[in-house]
């Protein structure tokens, strides 16, 4: 899945450089420290902030 989760970071990246705005992403219950793959890619990123949410965080859905 890092992949995909790779891509989809990348995709909003391209639209907020797009439009010359920010994004914000927030990702619900996702354990994005558990992929080497991931957490290298966005030491890389210095435009790109990811603000992870736990999954017992209670939010309702």
């Amino acid at each position: 899945m890092a992949d995909d989760y790779l891509a989809a970071m990348q995709a909003l990246i391209g639209k907020s450089e797009e439009s010359n705005r920010p994004v914000a992403l927030v990702f619900h219950g996702a354990w994005l420290s558990a992929s080497p793959q991931v957490m290298a890619w966005l030491a890389q990123q210095t435009m790109f902030w990811l603000v992870p949410v736990p999954a017992d965080m209670g939010l309702a859905s």
